[in-house]
């Protein structure tokens, strides 16, 4: 009986530590990728994708980009990213499909897209080091 009952603890610790697997942004087939073809309206190309996580002007046309990712965490750590797809339709001048591309992981750095932080262009040093940085320089204008 007591076997039984150690047993059953560790497997509910162990069940615990299980991954916890968590999908964000587009969830889209292959298929549905392959049904977009150049010369396709932004309309026909948004009734297939659905709306597009972004977008943005590139040279004579615009992209549209669907992001999706997955993100794997075990227990209390930080959550890995697991797998990251971007498909990008990229229109011409006239709005019709002119290519298609797909990113992943495996493609690049990895950007955190949704970082919701705005860039700091100040130097990572202390506040000591900041005020004394100056200090013995030239001041243009103090003379």
């Amino acid at each position: 009986m007591r076997c039984a009952s150690i047993c059953g603890a560790v497997f509910m610790v162990l069940g615990g530590c299980a991954p916890t697997i968590v999908k964000h942004g587009h969830q889209f087939q292959e298929n549905d990728v392959q049904k977009v073809q150049t010369g396709m309206s932004q309309q026909q190309v948004a009734g297939v994708l659905g709306s597009p996580t972004t977008t943005a002007a590139v040279s004579s046309g615009q992209a549209h980009y669907y992001i999706s990712s997955t993100e794997k965490q075990t227990a209390f750590f930080t959550p890995e990213e697991t797998d990251r797809m971007v498909v990008a339709v990229y229109y011409s001048q006239f709005g019709a499909v002119d290519r298609i591309a797909q990113y992943g992981l495996k493609d690049g750095k990895v950007v955190n897209y949704s970082k919701n932080q705005t860039p700091n262009s100040a130097r990572d040093e202390s506040m000591i080091k900041s005020l004394f940085r100056n200090l013995g320089t030239k001041q243009l204008g103090l003379e």
